[in-house]
């Protein structure tokens, strides 16, 4: 399987896109766990997001984004996916909504929906082994996203 950076490259020219960003109270709780671990080279509080679908395909669906929508989702654990730091988040809300966009024409670039949210891309060992110990207090919090964005590329 591709790291998340050359699953990136491969597909730059033609995708549709599906994201959700946390809250403000959201953010603050997420940079709070990432300040606290120390984390170094760790995204930016304004980059953060929920990835509801990523379409290697550019789908031609009509335009459905629903940006006053509100995911809940609690905050499960932090490991290493593929090459990134991610909390991994327990969401039906966030199934549904990637359910709702399978049904509209897009089709997920990844065999499984992972709920997640990306921290740090290409981490070292010490960054997890430090986040986890700080996440501890963090571990079973909700958080909420919300103003859903689409993006498209067609490769031209």
């Amino acid at each position: 399987m591709d790291t998340f950076s050359e699953f990136l490259e491969k597909y730059k020219d033609s995708y549709g896109y599906v994201s959700v960003e946390p809250s403000y109270k959201s953010i603050y709780i997420i940079s709070d766990i990432i300040n606290k671990s120390k984390i170094i080279d760790a995204i930016s509080p304004s980059d953060l997001h929920m990835t509801l679908m990523y379409d290697t395909d550019n789908p031609l669906v009509k335009s459905y984004a629903e940006p006053d929508n509100i995911i809940t989702a609690t905050m499960r654990e932090v490991v290493i996916l593929g090459d990134a730091l991610v909390i991994m988040l327990d969401s039906e809300d966030a199934r549904i909504r990637f359910n709702e966009l399978c049904d509209l024409g897009f089709s997920p670039s990844y065999p499984e929906y992972i709920p997640h949210i990306s921290l740090k891309y290409n981490p070292e060992e010490s960054d997890l082994v430090d986040i986890r110990k700080v996440f501890k207090s963090y571990k079973g919090s909700t958080i909420q996203l919300c103003d859903e964005q689409w993006s498209f590329n067609t490769g031209n």
